[in-house]
Order: C-alpha cells, then structure tokens, then sequence
C-alpha cells in the first residue's frame, strides 16, 4: 500500500549544516521538472548520524499532499528557510 495524500520527503543535507536544522524548521520542496509548484512544510526528524562515506545526514518532512497534485517517488529540492 502507498500513502499519497501525506508523502516523506527525505533530503540528505552536508555535514556543514549539522546541528543548524531542527525539527519544526520551515522548508520550502520544490519538484523537478516537469513537475512545477513550490510547497511549504516544516521538518519532522533530523537524523543524528552522520553519513561517513558521503558526508551528510538524513532530514524527513512530512508534506501534505491531499490533493494528489505531487506523484510520490517524485525527485525535489528542499530549502531550509534558515540554511539558505
């Protein structure tokens, strides 16, 4: 089963950035083309464990999606209001 109306969005963001995004923070998800659009939600888990190999740690948002507008799977850009 595959729940579409409240999708995970998950980003991996660098090591330099660690410590600066917290749950709550506001984010900004933009789809890749062809899909067009800009949703606004907050994070729900920061990962406190690094990626060795990569250099980066997990950041989940739950964005509400009721209209169906975003196909889940969809690749995107998260902006973190205060990263930026």
């Amino acid at each position: 089963l595959v729940q579409t109306d409240r999708l995970k969005v998950v980003a991996f963001i660098p090591l330099q950035h660690f410590g600066k995004i917290k749950p709550g923070d506001n984010v900004s998800i933009k789809p890749e083309a062809p899909l067009v659009g800009e949703y606004h939600a907050n994070v729900s888990t920061v990962d406190g464990v690094i990626e060795s190999a990569s250099g980066t740690f997990g950041v989940v948002v739950e964005l509400e999606n009721q209209d169906g507008q975003i196909p889940a799977g969809s690749r995107c850009k998260m902006l973190v209001d205060k990263v930026n």
